[in-house]
């Protein structure tokens, strides 16, 4: 499966995402904040990464823009505690602006959380591959 880089300062929250990840086969690098989530990704490549949007030390709209800087675009799936923040038209702006179509508010239910890393990463979700495999 893909390697995933979960950049979240809950710690319950952080868990919980980590082992649903896990548990559908991703390797999950975990990050407590921007700055650490950085550092871990210039040693730990990513095939995607999933963040929280307020975090200590470094946001979430500032990783994602040192992210944008780099020459190879990695998919980014952002998080959030509040559906209206999640709303806002200057936060859709923004995540326009990086290209960040897939948002998530918190918490999330175990089948949303993958069927958006699925279409992040760019492949059919399961649901889907489940029922080409069973047609003859």
């Amino acid at each position: 499966m893909s390697t995933i880089l979960l950049i979240e300062d809950d710690v319950q929250m952080r868990g919980t995402l980590s082992h649903i990840l896990r548990q559908a086969g991703h390797t999950v690098v975990c990050a407590s904040d921007g700055k650490e989530g950085l550092r871990l990704i210039r040693h730990n490549p990513a095939d995607l990464i999933l963040t929280d949007i307020f975090m200590p030390n470094m946001d979430g709209l500032e990783v994602i823009h040192q992210l944008r800087c780099r020459p190879v675009p990695i998919p980014i799936i952002v998080l959030c505690n509040d559906q209206e923040v999640m709303a806002t038209p200057l936060l859709m702006k923004i995540l326009a602006k990086y290209h960040i179509e897939n948002k998530l508010v918190k918490p999330v239910p175990p089948e949303d959380l993958l069927f958006c890393v699925q279409q992040a990463l760019g492949k059919p979700p399961i649901a889907a591959q489940e029922a080409k495999l069973a047609i003859p």
